[in-house]
């Protein structure tokens, strides 16, 4: 789930190694979509199109409000990737913060089996 163009995002995933990964029902581009983060009906799109109950769709992402306040006022779980250590606000409570990518493997091996509950 992204805000941007479609030829804009689709290049980034491509540049990234995870274009031929993420299977493309799986990207939901607000230029596509028609809502943008951090507009409730991007993630009740999102929920709708996958099927699945909000508790069980994580939202990994840089911005405060677009990936983590907006997504978890919806009822889905979030990761902050903090990488401009930022004081984190009190409410409301991410899965996680982080500061690298890279710690974000770590984390959701932790959680597997429990649907991130």
């Amino acid at each position: 789930m992204t805000n941007g163009s479609k030829g804009w995002q689709d290049d980034k995933l491509e540049a990234i190694g995870l274009d031929g990964i993420i299977p493309k029902e799986y990207v939901f581009i607000s230029e596509v979509i028609g809502y943008e983060k951090p507009s409730p009906e991007i993630y009740h799109y999102v929920l709708s199109m996958t099927s699945l109950p909000p508790e069980q769709v994580l939202v990994v992402g840089d911005s405060w409000t677009n990936d983590v306040a907006a997504p978890i006022q919806e009822g889905l779980k979030a990761i902050w990737l903090n990488k401009k250590n930022y004081q984190v606000p009190q409410e409301p409570r991410p899965l996680a913060v982080i500061t690298e990518i890279e710690e974000l493997r770590a984390i959701l091996l932790s959680h597997v089996g429990d649907h991130y509950e």
